[in-house]
């Protein structure tokens, strides 16, 4: 049941009500972009015969957007947009010196723009940084012992190869704020709750923003029954489990 409430039920009926959720405002550069890229297919849509499954794989894409609906993560779109183009352009005969000029403005618009922002960068959730930080994890937890992250970006439980325990939920709103499931998770942990909670302090902002929304039941569960200790980077906090 936990499987199809939170693939089906919870998506459909309730993440669309939290705040902050549902992002899809477009800046003048994004639409730009967005238009770019659709342009082939909207122009040749009379005289190209659909592929039923690949529309049906774009569409349940689009739907499916995850972790929230934004267009940051039209990335899985874009991977069926991608083989669309090649069936398109198989089927409708364009001028070549189009196809060329179309993909020099892609180039010009999309990658170069790209390569000039992020080139020589750290890979995003796996820099520098963050393995420092998965080996801090690791010379304080045990492996194989469940540690939660509270705050910390939930790729560290791989960067650090340990466990969260179960139940468990990335720290956003729109899975904790369902009505039950912070109760439901402290009851499920038991007897065996996470040995350390690695906190990290929240940001300001808007109480349901990233990396300032925190559980409040589970905050409270922690308070109670959790005792701080160093802080071991930036504003993350180590917290022991109290002794029985």
């Amino acid at each position: 049941m936990d499987f199809i409430n939170w693939t089906l039920i919870y998506p459909f009926t309730q993440w669309g009500n939290f705040p902050g959720y549902v992002q899809i405002g477009l800046s003048k550069k994004e639409f730009l972009l967005l238009v770019i890229l659709l342009a082939p297919l909207l122009l040749g849509i009379r005289k190209l015969k659909w592929n039923f499954l690949l529309i049906l794989f774009l569409t349940s894409s689009l739907i499916m957007i995850y972790p929230r609906f934004s267009f940051f993560h039209f990335q899985a779109p874009l991977a069926f947009l991608a083989i669309i183009f090649g069936y398109y352009l198989s089927k409708v005969k364009v001028d070549a010196r189009i196809t060329i000029l179309y993909g020099f403005l892609l180039i010009a618009t999309i990658a170069l723009p790209t390569l000039k922002r992020d080139w020589g960068k750290d890979t995003r959730f796996y820099n520098s940084d963050d393995l420092t930080h998965a080996k801090l994890v690791q010379e304080v937890v045990h492996k194989n012992e469940p540690v939660y992250f509270l705050g910390p970006h939930s790729s560290l439980y791989a960067l650090a190869n340990r466990v969260p325990p179960k139940p468990w939920a990335d720290n956003f709103g729109w899975y904790y704020e369902i009505g039950g499931v912070q109760g439901e998770t402290i009851s499920r942990w038991g007897d065996d709750p996470p040995e350390y909670v690695f906190w990290q302090l929240p940001e300001s902002g808007n109480w349901f923003d990233l990396g300032t929304y925190q559980p409040r039941q589970i905050a409270d569960f922690i308070e109670a029954n959790y005792a701080k200790g160093e802080k071991i980077w930036d504003n993350v906090y180590i917290w022991r489990k109290n002794a029985n």
